[in-house]
């Protein structure tokens, strides 16, 4: 069962690359689509568990720097990041949101 299963990822992977999806075979405006899907899967993701960590009752300040820091790696857009800030606690007073100053107090 495993050798089967084994089989059918190596196969179907040959075949996404077979069909011109492979990295390398992307024209620019496939790999930008690509890089955009992948941030709003990120967004929503990121959003998701955000909302877990205020239902766990998490720390505000934990939530917010950890925000950041996930917003700044994914290089989410500015919009994303002020959804993501509106929803969750802002970072505490004293420390950095990136480029912009937050409105929140």
């Amino acid at each position: 069962s495993s050798g089967i299963n084994a089989e059918y990822g190596h196969t179907e992977r040959k075949l996404r690359c077979s069909n011109n999806s492979c990295y390398s075979k992307q024209s620019w405006a496939q790999r930008e689509e690509a890089a955009e899907v992948q941030r709003n899967t990120f967004f929503g993701q990121l959003s998701s568990f955000i909302s877990n960590m205020i239902a766990f009752e998490l720390p505000s300040e934990s939530i917010a720097e950890f925000r950041e820091k996930m917003c700044q790696m994914a290089d989410l857009d500015k919009e994303q990041v002020e959804m993501l800030r509106q929803m969750s606690p802002p970072v505490p007073e004293g420390e950095e949101e990136g480029e912009e100053e937050s409105s929140f107090s």
